[in-house]
């Protein structure tokens, strides 16, 4: 039987990038795995019929994966506008994020379900470039002071008939979905969603660690923008009437392994020395770095 020769790429004069150094060198990628790499030393036995490329000393790096993104050049990913989905998806592309969640933020009923729908029917037909991985939904059930830039006559409770057509006009594609835990309905919302394979995320809350742990037990187990619309620990008077320290959301991602969370890492969202704090507490296996983008990028 005839099996078809591998299609091998040759990087060259580049910076290869690592956890904590660059080093120049060149990469042999034979069908889509790295198969050699040579640093400080020429490449050799490389098969001749091997595309090279020439890096110009440029940083070949691994693709970013983008968690939350709502969409460049104008587009928010909401609005529901095909070419504009193309659009902004093609433009993170082209700037590096090789994987990423479209993220569909808090409006109202009708314009949720027609973004929804058409990210679905889209990628159902192969009209989506290949860096999109599904959706991330953010919102509507947030707490009003923690609502940031969604709208406040948009936000609600979750009521299952409402985020069960989510699910359904997606064509299962959410991944994530972020809530406040505070919000009356939390644990049926994050049973639904555990159940069927996507992550009931925490955000946009002013919930204490004792709501969180609750919802925890039914899948919730990732917080979105960590330091940003999620509360710190504060002093509280009990019933008892002594003082204590509530944890909080921060408090909570900070103090329990089976969390993980996301940062905005631009020193104006998270302060550098904000960033130093979460990662030594939490190392960098449980941070993620995302963009947040909105329309505006690009």
């Amino acid at each position: 039987m005839k099996t078809s020769s591998p299609r091998s790429t040759l990087f060259y004069n580049c910076r290869l990038a690592y956890p904590d150094f660059l080093a120049e060198g060149a990469l042999l990628a034979e069908n889509g795995t790295i198969a050699a790499v040579w640093i400080a030393e020429p490449p050799s036995h490389v098969p001749v019929a091997a595309q090279k490329v020439d890096c110009q000393n440029l940083i070949l790096a691994p693709g970013l994966i983008d968690i939350h993104n709502h969409g460049a050049l104008t587009h928010d990913f909401v609005a529901a506008n095909a070419n504009g989905n193309k659009v902004a998806l093609r433009f993170h592309s082209e700037h590096g994020v090789t994987s990423m969640l479209a993220t569909v933020m808090t409006e109202t009923h009708e314009q949720m379900c027609a973004a929804l729908k058409l990210l679905g029917d889209q990628h159902r037909a192969g009209e989506l470039p290949p860096n999109f991985l599904g959706i991330h939904i953010e919102g509507p059930y947030f707490h009003p002071e923690k609502r940031g830039a969604h709208k406040l006559d948009c936000l609600r409770d979750p009521v299952r008939g409402e985020y069960e057509k989510f699910w359904q006009l997606s064509r299962g594609l959410i991944r994530i979905f972020t809530h406040a835990p505070e919000r009356k309905g939390s644990v049926e919302f994050c049973q639904f969603f555990h159940q069927r394979g996507c992550v009931p995320t925490v955000g946009h809350t002013r919930a204490t660690m004792l709501e969180i742990r609750r919802v925890a037990a039914h899948g919730a187990r990732h917080f979105v923008h960590a330091n940003n619309a999620i509360d710190w620990p504060l002093r509280r008077t009990r019933a008892e009437g002594w003082l204590a320290t509530e944890m909080m959301g921060m408090g909570t991602l900070l103090s329990h392994s089976a969390f993980t969370g996301e940062i905005i890492s631009d020193g104006y969202h998270v302060p550098v020395e904000m960033i130093r704090i979460i990662l030594a507490a939490r190392g960098t296996d449980a941070i993620a770095i995302v963009s947040d983008a909105c329309p505006a990028a690009g």
